[in-house]
């Protein structure tokens, strides 16, 4: 049940930052879709890396973690280019 209102917040919260990024900064509609594609493609990634790991029992070490942190890097790169299309907008 946890996951279920986990997963139709994340959802509700998705469509409505998309509609007012829309609505404030003009961003084409294309531009945002496919920011919004990459985005869900590098945040699964990351979690189909992370996840696994986090369900063990054993110790840890830090080079299990390392795919999943170049999805999050790769994710942030994403982010400041979506920011950067913004900002030459207006």
């Amino acid at each position: 049940m946890f996951t279920q209102d986990t997963i139709s917040y994340h959802i509700s919260l998705h469509v409505s930052v998309m509609l007012q990024f829309y609505r404030l900064f003009g961003i084409m509609l294309d531009t945002w879709q496919q920011s919004v594609r990459v985005g869900e493609l590098l945040f699964i990634g990351y979690l189909v890396h992370y996840v696994p790991y986090l369900l063990m029992q054993r110790t840890i070490f830090l080079y299990h973690y390392l795919p999943a942190f170049m999805f999050s890097l790769l994710l942030l790169a994403a982010n400041i280019e979506l920011t950067d299309n913004i900002m030459q907008l207006q």
